[in-house]
């Protein structure tokens, strides 16, 4: 019996280590992005990585959901070009966002024109999620699900449990998505993190540092509620809505994440 019970915990030990290798990799590959964001490296290494990219990412549709005050409306308003609220401010009910166009700047100081078709901003509270996420969701290609980093580090507890109740959702109601939609995972209000710095070696060692302190909960989160959907998940990603520098960084390392894992 003795042998059975170290059976069971070098499988629990395993399963908890490749979900970890899985987080791990996705971090990597996001840093990864993100350094060479900031660099001109992949103009050199791959001149055609962005036109590729652009023609996949054409008149894709979107859904950014999250739990309240995690930056959706903050998301919408700077792809449209908006102001981002100084203040939070609720949303009740869907609003429905006519299509619209928004750039996105490259590591060549170039802007690329994206369209969004029919997305809808929703609320984050519980009864939102119940009444308004799947009309958002349903016809996305890609759909945004954000968390707060700073409550992630302060509340964690019942920050964990919200995800958890929300990607129990998702996989509730994942057969009644595109069958082709993916999930992306932002980790939003990553401000201090990227503030002062300008060396992507820094930046690499700060966000892994930062990132790497959520894993096992996030991977936890992930395994118990998403189950065999876990493979929906196309990236993970920090992401920062108050400067618009910061932000082209991130976005633009997140639409390379997609692409790379929907795209090719």
């Amino acid at each position: 019996m003795k042998n059975g019970i170290n059976l069971i915990r070098y499988s629990q030990e395993t399963k908890q280590h490749s979900g970890i290798i899985m987080f791990n990799k996705l971090i990597e590959k996001a840093i990864g992005a993100i350094v060479i964001a900031l660099t001109k490296a992949a103009i050199v290494k791959v001149p055609g990585i962005y036109k590729e990219l652009v023609h996949w990412w054409n008149g894709k549709s979107i859904a950014i959901i999250g739990p309240t005050a995690s930056g959706k409306n903050s998301f919408f308003n700077i792809l449209r070009g908006g102001i981002v609220p100084t203040e939070h401010i609720q949303t009740r009910g869907a609003e429905n966002i006519k299509t619209f166009d928004f750039s996105w700047p490259l590591p060549n100081k170039t802007e690329v024109k994206f369209k969004c078709k029919n997305s809808i901003n929703v609320g984050g509270e519980i009864d939102e999620r119940e009444r308004y996420w799947l009309q958002s969701c349903k016809e996305a290609d890609v759909i945004f699900y954000l968390i707060d980093f700073d409550k992630l580090t302060n509340n964690t507890e019942d920050t964990i449990h919200r995800i958890k109740s929300d990607f129990k959702w998702i996989a509730s109601n994942i057969p009644k998505f595109k069958k082709e939609s993916s999930l992306f995972i932002v980790i939003n209000k990553m401000d201090l993190i990227f503030d002062g710095y300008v060396d992507p070696s820094t930046i690499e060692r700060e966000l892994t540092s930062a990132l790497s302190t959520h894993l096992e909960k996030l991977d936890e989160a992930t395994k118990k509620t998403l189950g065999a959907y876990t493979s929906k998940i196309s990236g993970l990603g920090p992401m920062s809505m108050i400067d618009s520098h910061i932000f082209s960084i991130c976005f633009t390392s997140a639409l390379q994440l997609i692409f790379e894992s929907e795209g090719k």
